[in-house]
């Protein structure tokens, strides 16, 4: 038997364990309010027990549920803060009031993600925290992921404005290898990158109906990735949640901080259209914008002499800056070091003869003149190598077909596409990386049956700290700039010059430019400054070679996945 019969076969079982009887349409039409106030309730959850069919309230409280299911049945009412309600149907109904009950001791909401079925949060055997759509249009973050940051056990480690991930347990580093996303049951992590992007690839504000945040270790059901917790984001199905919204937001970044150009403006956008046709077919689309200045690195103290915050090149030859890239101390290179060879060069030349009593007293005399100071070259800062315009865009589109009201098929595609920073051992420019996802899908209240496929690209994405590097390589390597360094330095010394003198001219030869940026012998390459065609010229095939030989950083991987899972409780009580 083929693989293709045998997943047929299979699709073909589950179908007939989910068909229940049906008749004619039955139509449940009401009214709920607060039983306190007797003000009306909007976004109540009327759900049928068993089944995929739900309806919510509208602005009055009011609620039309229509179903082919046969009474008596059961439907469920319920909201975050009130107690869930059970109410058997014995007949169709015009005139249903429910008045709902504020609920004194949470804990009862329904959540998935501690066993992967539906159970109460004081009955799962892990801590779980739930935020339901009510809950996130009040948060006061800026979106709804940033609002994590509030949960109790939460740590957040933020890289840039939306390159962000949350973290429960345990210490975090630059990447958070063991905590899970998972969006409406699929993983929203890049294959590539093995790790989660925050919401970069997430969902649109707009179509969010709730996130479960499992705080701690949730290996047994999720994976090793679920050692320091799984992130469950649900999204809005288009049969409940149908018609046309949009959101726009604006707001300030960078006031009062060491910024190029002040304050820089922030706007995001979130659309949503969703529709279902005769409670069998439906669409929804989504998709989201947001564009940005992002913070700047202006933290420039050097790496090596914390103690002195206003330590600059000028004042430290050794400058190795936090936020400065190029002029990292990989292999030391120290004046006392090299003061020997440089001294018995200069002896030699003043035609004193190696072993004499005058030659090793010269050489003493030009060693003790040498400073114990490591010197580094010259860098260049983070601004002026990686794009600080941050955006990122979010499309995505589903066309569902409910069968009956207990089996439904649907396919969906995802497109994210954004420019942000993130850091590991360097410090990366994310630049045009984006991630393509595609699902199918079938499931009824007893199983599910899912195959989806990710594809991640990451664009113009470079190393920003590995390019510097190769930047002052490109222009002048290392070894012959450390040569000039020293030999200028030591002619100057031993001219009666200062330290400072010293180090000044010799950087001034060794970069072929002087403290104002003037070239010092245009017969020479000089140190490149950004925004010159020059530097544009030695730069640009750097980031855009692959890592071997240049700073892109070349990534194209692809995850193809199914799954499935049935629930045996409703028929056998052992596993209940």
């Amino acid at each position: 038997m083929t693989r293709p019969t045998i997943l047929t076969c299979i699709i073909l079982l589950f179908s007939f364990l989910a068909l229940p009887v049906f008749g004619q349409p039955t139509t449940i039409q009401g009214r709920i309010t607060d039983k306190i106030s007797g003000d009306p309730m909007v976004g109540v959850s009327i759900s049928i027990v068993d089944q995929l069919i739900g309806t919510i309230t509208n602005e009055d409280g009011s609620f039309t549920l229509t179903t082919q299911v046969t009474p008596p049945f059961t439907i469920i009412v319920s909201m975050m803060g009130f107690q869930n309600k059970e109410i058997e149907i014995e007949s169709a109904l015009s005139n249903l009031d429910i008045e709902m009950e504020e609920q004194v001791y949470l804990g009862q909401e329904v959540v998935v993600s501690a066993s992967r079925i539906s159970e109460s949060i004081l009955k799962s055997p892990v801590s779980i925290e739930k935020i339901n759509a009510l809950q996130l249009q009040q948060t006061t973050s800026a979106n709804f992921y940033d609002g994590l940051y509030n949960l109790k056990g939460v740590d957040m480690n933020i890289h840039s404005l939306t390159f962000r991930y949350p973290n429960t347990r345990g210490f975090t580093g630059d990447a958070n290898y063991r905590m899970n996303q998972i969006i409406d049951g699929i993983e929203n992590i890049p294959p590539g990158m093995s790790f989660s992007a925050g919401n970069i690839f997430g969902l649109s504000q707009l179509d969010v109906q709730s996130l479960e945040l499992l705080v701690g270790a949730s290996s047994a059901l999720y994976g090793p990735g679920g050692m320091n917790g799984t992130l469950i984001m649900t999204s809005k199905n288009p049969y409940d949640f149908q018609g046309l919204s949009f959101t726009s937001q604006a707001g300030i970044m960078n006031i009062n901080a060491a910024h190029p150009d002040g304050a820089n403006p922030m706007g995001e956008f979130s659309f949503r259209y969703a529709k279902a046709f005769n409670d069998k077919l439906a669409i929804k689309i989504t998709a989201g914008y947001l564009t940005a200045t992002d913070w700047h690195a202006y933290d420039l103290r050097n790496k090596n002499d914390f103690n002195n915050p206003n330590a600059t090149r000028l004042t430290n030859p050794g400058y190795d800056g936090i936020n400065v890239y190029g002029d990292d101390i990989i292999v030391p290179v120290n004046l006392k070091d090299v003061a020997p060879q440089v001294a018995a060069g200069v002896a030699e030349t003043r035609g004193l003869i190696p072993g004499t009593i005058e030659y090793d007293q010269e050489v003493q005399r030009i060693v003790d003149l040498f400073p114990d100071q490591v010197i580094s070259r010259s860098g260049w800062q983070e601004k002026e190598l990686v794009d600080y315009g941050t955006n990122n865009m979010r499309i995505g589109g589903s066309v569902h077909y409910r069968f009956n009201e207990r089996f439904e098929a649907f396919v969906q595609g995802n497109y994210a596409q954004g420019t942000s920073v993130y850091t590991a051992q360097n410090r990366f420019s994310l630049k045009n990386f984006n991630i393509y996802t595609a699902r199918a899908e079938i499931k009824s209240p007893d199983f599910f049956l899912r195959a989806y496929t990710t594809v991640d690209n990451s664009g113009d994405s470079f190393d920003a700290g590995g390019a510097a590097l190769k930047l002052n390589e490109a222009w002048k390597p290392s070894e012959q700039w450390f040569t000039e360094y020293i030999e200028n330095f030591a002619t100057m010394l031993l001219m009666g010059n200062s330290d400072e003198a010293s180090h000044q001219f010799a950087r001034t030869v060794a970069n072929n430019r002087d403290v104002n940026g003037n070239v010092f012998d245009p017969s020479k390459p000089s140190f490149p400054i950004p925004g010159t065609d020059y530097f544009n010229e030695l730069y640009d095939p750097i980031i855009n070679t692959p890592v071997s030989t240049g700073a892109q950083v070349l990534d194209k991987s692809k995850i193809v996945h199914a799954e499935g899972m049935y629930n045996l409780t409703r028929f056998v009580k052992i596993f209940d």
